[in-house]
């Protein structure tokens, strides 16, 4: 309760909550803190408790934040209140952020495909920075990698914090290598791809580069139509980031005039 001024305020989280464990700091209902510069220029420390985030994604110490202060009628104290992490956090701090979109959507929580990753990371909801924003499938975001806390390391889960929504077409899982390229098809891709030891196998087409017989995977989402083989093709090679493998894509027949 109390009143809240309007003036937006930026400062520094000294102490963040302690999420994992809600008997926290001896019982002191604002147990957080934040270090921000006052009008005068002196450096005041104000607190926050766990209803004055704006949303309950992972704070951690050293944040750049931004929020308002509230003060309570009875005591005159103050305390941080509609706090929100600002973007400069990541540049200053040098967190790793790894980038994705978001690929399932279950009650609370989900799953993101990385762009470095091959497994499918969780998330909660929670850990979206933007709270006005609805999260869809598809969606283009940046986030943190951290263990699961409160779990032994070895069966603990590696989950995603912090989620920032990107524009769309930020988030690229390939990069391209090479563009028209000519080889033939050398075995033909799979009607539905084939895993094998943690590797999908697709067709192969063969191809010469600087006088250098190589060979490239394809498959068949990434064909105008199904090419059979000892077909020539005209394609694209594309490198997968998360293992460094190269693939032909946009694989398209050459008509033999």
């Amino acid at each position: 309760g109390g009143a809240v001024d309007s003036t937006v305020y930026k400062g520094q989280v000294l102490k963040s909550l302690d999420r994992n464990n809600p008997v926290r700091q001896n019982n002191d209902p604002l147990p957080g803190r934040i270090r921000y510069r006052a009008l005068d220029y002196s450096e005041v420390e104000v607190p926050f408790g766990d209803k004055d985030q704006k949303g309950d994604f992972t704070l951690r110490h050293g944040d750049w934040v931004q929020f308002l202060l509230a003060t309570d009628r009875r005591d005159q104290l103050q305390r941080a209140t509609s706090i929100a992490l600002l973007d400069e956090t990541f540049k200053v701090s040098g967190e790793k952020r790894e980038q994705g979109t978001i690929a399932s959507l279950k009650e609370g929580f989900g799953f993101l495909r990385c762009v470095e990753r091959q497994a499918r990371l969780f998330f909660h909801f929670t850990e979206v920075l933007d709270t006005s924003r609805e999260i869809d499938i598809n969606d283009e975001v940046e986030f943190t990698v951290i263990q699961e806390p409160g779990l032994a390391y070895n069966n603990s889960r590696l989950q995603a914090i912090r989620i920032k929504h990107l524009p769309p077409n930020s988030v690229q899982f390939e990069t391209l290598v090479a563009s028209n390229i000519e080889g033939c098809v050398t075995r033909e891709a799979p009607k539905s791809p084939i895993k094998s030891q943690d590797r999908v196998e697709g067709g192969v087409i063969t191809y010469e580069h600087a006088d250098v017989k190589k060979t490239i995977m394809y498959f068949l989402k990434d064909c105008e139509k199904p090419p059979r083989i000892g077909e020539r093709v005209r394609f694209d090679i594309y490198m997968v980031k998360r293992n460094k493998e190269c693939i032909a894509v946009n694989v398209q027949q050459v008509s033999l005039h």
